[in-house]
């Protein structure tokens, strides 16, 4: 019975499109009189003269809508509106709703021939929550059709009667506002605008039914290619958008159709015309990013930094004192503190009109789109935690060109609000440039952005400016005195601040993510364990309850929880240190591999195999390529282990990135802080002085 379906489709096709060809062959005379009066009345009556025709026509096409759930409803219930009247056409409607409800039931049931809908597959603990309300609430989510919602009803163990009440009385809000429209848009007061609503409202409903498809699409298009066709959709839309609301129905017809005509050549001719702007399009490589960096001043840079200053700034309650900006001259430095991903917008926009050049990492130009719009805003990219020959001749190039240059010496997110490891390169380079070196010194950010955070939460963020070189203190201090003094000007701890400013922040799911980074349990030491719901999160094991305060106090009964999210992380490093002196002790796991994608799309999956973490360094057995490979990377030469939480953990090595998605995705912070405590102990063993 699994072809049912889809024999009833192209039944209800052929039937639906012949009834729709019927009808518009009718209706092109009382049309065109229309149109030429300026009169809707000779399509009124040409409706009137179906009689009970349009009845029959509206019920089996709504209850077929309902079965094959391929046409909108709504699109069939505003007709009824237009033709039936309101109550009529509510009636009739719910009178269709019926039937094909009925016939889901009895096809799921008794015939067992269609399955739950892909596009509602509701997972709870692992297992599907059929509830009567969750059923219920398929109806007021965009995007589910009424047909979805009934065969994910039909196929739970809800009895007739509770199912047939749900899936015809779930449908009456809808219906009801549906018909109501369509009995407004036979007012001409209304017509061009219901027309024109209703034909856009199409559109957005199919692109949000098919939001995936096209999310896929975007991400491996031209983007010239997909521009050019958006400007001339956009033309028709002003168009039609114009005819609409000052009445002109013929030309709104004419520019509806020219613009449905626009998205059907596209889709047809997507592939062709991808091919053709592909081999127009300049040859990106990793090199074209490396190779040179704009050290001139951007008028795109200076609209975007003003657009951030004006807008972004205020909305987000970000803090600066204009008095206190140094009036920064290049050459220059400029160091920031890294608590948040923003933190380059913290930086560059109290410098405006100045422009500030920056060094990224190279995982952001692994997607040559943003790597294009990065290089052309002065910023390029740079292997972390590894020599780079080409970083640094840029880092000259801006210097040479008398500009700005900005650096997070810590090389990545404070995932606990407190200062990383700064990379002690850092020290040489400023040693050997000898330049004026300002710390940006910014507060708040990682409780707004939180590393581990699910959604962006609002308080407060504040920005200062300090200089703390000037060219003759470079060359009077050893290299440890500037080593010194950086950790000493970058230091930050987000906890100290909001004690002083009392800054309470809220947002939605509050304490959501944070147990991807608390991962071994003060209570009863074991891992994984915790489930965190908006500002509560319980372990698993020990039942042990924390939430999260409006200040990012951790609250808990039990007095072995941490009372900071810095302390509970710092407590994990320490029982980590404990784990590694066992020079037994390792990590192991099974992880899919990623690495950079070839055309520039991000990265690609490249197999996948085992990765073991010892004293002695990381090796990964397994397949690059459909080859199997033994890959090792030595402890000395992998200062970090850097990681996405819910994400991957990734190394830079062989000029490139290795980008490790485990089996279970909260091992990733385990990784990171395992193999940096290794480090630090080889370093410490082997009494080697990464400043010398």
């Amino acid at each position: 019975m699994a072809k049912s379906k889809k024999i009833f489709t192209i039944i209800f096709l052929i039937f639906f499109v012949g009834i729709l060809i019927y009808v518009g062959i009718d209706l092109i005379n009382p049309i065109k009189e229309a149109i030429k009066n300026k009169d809707l009345l000779p399509v009124e009556e040409r409706f009137v003269e179906y009689g009970i025709y349009k009845y029959l026509f509206i019920a089996i096409c709504q209850a077929a809508c309902l079965v094959a759930a391929i046409v909108p409803t709504e699109f069939i219930q505003i007709i009824a509106g237009f033709s039936c009247g309101l109550l009529n056409g509510f009636l009739i409607c719910m009178v269709g709703i019926f039937l094909g409800n009925l016939i889901i039931f009895i096809l799921c049931r008794k015939v067992n021939g269609f399955k739950q809908e892909k596009n509602i597959k509701i997972v709870e603990n692992g297992k599907v929550n059929k509830t009567f309300l969750l059923a219920l609430s398929f109806y007021f989510i965009p995007g589910i059709s009424y047909g979805s919602a009934a065969i994910y009803a039909a196929n739970t163990k809800m009895n007739f009667l509770k199912y047939i009440l749900l899936t015809t009385l779930g449908a009456i809000p809808a219906v009801a506002s549906c018909t109501l429209f369509g009995k407004i848009a036979i007012n001409e007061k209304f017509l061009g605008f219901t027309i024109w609503f209703s034909f856009y409202c199409l559109i957005l409903m199919i692109c949000f039914s098919n939001k995936n498809k096209i999310k896929k699409h975007l991400a491996n298009t031209s983007l010239r290619f997909f521009i050019l066709w958006m400007a001339m959709l956009f033309v028709c839309f002003v168009f039609s958008t114009y005819f609409a609301f000052s009445k002109h129905y013929l030309e709104l017809f004419i520019s509806l159709g020219i613009f449905a005509f626009l998205l059907l050549l596209y889709l047809a001719l997507k592939k062709l015309f991808y091919k053709y702007f592909l081999h127009l399009r300049k040859k990106y490589d990793i090199k074209y990013f490396q190779k040179y960096v704009y050290a001139k001043k951007s008028p795109i840079y200076r609209i975007l930094a003003w657009f951030t200053r004006t807008f972004y700034f205020p909305l987000n309650n970000i803090k600066f004192d204009k008095k206190n900006i140094p009036n920064v001259e290049g050459p220059a430095i400029i160091l920031f503190n890294h608590p948040s991903a923003y933190d380059f917008i913290h930086t560059l926009v109290p410098l405006y009109p100045k422009q500030v050049n920056f060094v990224v990492a190279y995982y952001y130009f692994c997607n040559y789109y943003l790597g294009r719009f990065m290089k052309k805003m002065g910023n390029f990219p740079k292997y972390l935690y590894q020599p780079d020959v080409s970083a640094m001749k840029n880092i000259i190039r801006v210097i040479n060109n008398k500009g700005i240059l900005a650096i997070a010496p810590e090389g990545r997110l404070s995932p606990h609000g407190t200062l990383e490891k700064i990379i002690p390169s850092t020290a040489n380079m400023l040693k050997k440039f000898a330049i004026p070196v300002y710390q940006c010194h910014i507060d708040g950010a990682y409780f707004t952005h939180p590393k581990w955070a699910k959604k962006k939460k609002k308080g407060r963020i504040d920005i200062s400016f300090k200089q703390i070189f000037t060219k003759e203190s470079l060359k009077e201090l050893s290299v440890k005195e500037i080593y010194q003094i950086l950790e000493k000007e970058g230091s930050y701890d987000d906890y100290q601040w909001i004690s002083k400013t009392n800054v309470a922040f809220k947002g939605k799911k509050f304490i959501e993510g944070l147990e991807d980074i608390l991962y071994i349990c003060p209570v009863c030491h074991q891992e994984y364990t915790y489930k965190a719901k908006k500002d509560t999160m319980i372990c698993n094991c020990c039942q042990t309850k924390v939430t999260l305060n409006p200040y990012y106090q951790l609250i808990s009964d039990n007095k072995q929880i941490p009372n900071t999210i810095t302390k509970w992380y710092e407590y994990q490093k320490e029982i980590e240190k404990e784990n590694i002196k066992d020079d037994n002790y390792k990590l192991q796991c099974h992880a899919i591999l990623k690495m950079p994608d070839e055309l520039g799309r991000g990265f690609a999956t490249k197999g996948d195999g085992m990765v073991t973490l010892t004293k002695y360094g990381l090796s990964y057995d397994g397949i690059i390529d459909n080859v199997n490979v033994h890959k090792f990377f030595e402890i000395k030469s992998i200062p970090a282990i850097l990681f996405g939480v819910r994400i991957d953990f990734e190394i830079y090595h062989d000029n490139t990135l290795y980008y490790f998605v485990p089996d279970n995705i909260k091992e990733c912070v385990k990784w990171s802080i395992v193999g940096e405590l290794m480090y630090y102990k080889y370093i410490e063993e082997n009494d080697i002085d990464e400043c010398g």
